[in-house]
């Protein structure tokens, strides 16, 4: 089973907001994307790979959220299981909107797992509608309320 929400690692919109819409996450460079899924598999599960595809892009651009092993391993690599701490229940996955990444609608393409055999598992189908949009930096000038100047004393 899987599940996967995004969150903003701070208020959006005052008040301890989370999101700016409902459907789709808006976030902006420096902005740390959180997405938590629960994985429950009977296979000891070494690694995960949940990819964020935007959309319309014939380039191909994603967002990866990762733990744990990220490939398999190779030749005499394969003789020995790859190492836990195995991943089972609720797991979150972060990332950081970087300054190049391309602004847009992300979707939520598929998940991947490694097994500790070395086997890669890749859902595509039966995953839920999710999307991210990242938003370009703001250029507008920041609303000052008051400033200060303090006196020197004598």
């Amino acid at each position: 089973m899987l599940r996967s929400t995004a969150s903003r690692s701070r208020p959006s919109t005052g008040e301890g907001a989370t999101t700016v819409s409902e459907e789709i996450r808006e976030f902006v460079t420096g902005d740390k994307i959180t997405v938590t899924t629960r994985v429950e598999h009977a296979a000891n599960i070494a690694g995960i790979a949940v990819y964020y595809r935007l959309e319309n892009d014939p380039q191909g651009h994603a967002i990866a959220f990762t733990k744990g092993a990220t490939r398999i391993g190779s030749g005499s690599e394969q003789s020995k299981p790859l190492p836990g701490p195995y991943i089972e229940g609720e797991v979150k996955l972060e990332n950081v909107v970087y300054p190049r990444q391309r602004p847009g609608v992300y979707h939520l393409e598929s998940v991947s797992l490694i097994t500790a055999g070395h086997q890669q598992i890749v859902v595509q189908e039966e995953l839920p509608a999710d999307s991210i949009r990242i938003l370009p930096e703001p250029a507008d000038p920041p609303y000052f309320e008051r400033l200060e100047v303090a006196g020197r004393e004598t």
